[in-house]
């Protein structure tokens, strides 16, 4: 996960938003300093606020956009 947060080249707090439970995602953010895992029925404005960074997957962002438009 540090290796494609460096690729992206972000740095700072990040807010990383996943679709499902993926249990490999959250070992591989939790242990990466200033990122935190969320998954997308779980977001919310004060932790969108707090970050710096927003990285969804696709299907993360289906869900939000699904939620807030129903």
């Amino acid at each position: 996960m540090i290796g494609v947060l460096g690729n992206l080249e972000v740095t700072g707090k990040t807010l990383l938003v996943s679709d499902a439970d993926h249990p490999h995602f959250l070992m591989a953010v939790k242990n990466v300093p200033k990122a935190k895992p969320l998954r997308a029925e779980g977001i919310n404005v004060y932790d969108i606020m707090a970050h710096e960074h927003l990285l969804c997957t696709k299907g993360a962002l289906e869900a939000i956009v699904q939620r807030l438009a129903g």
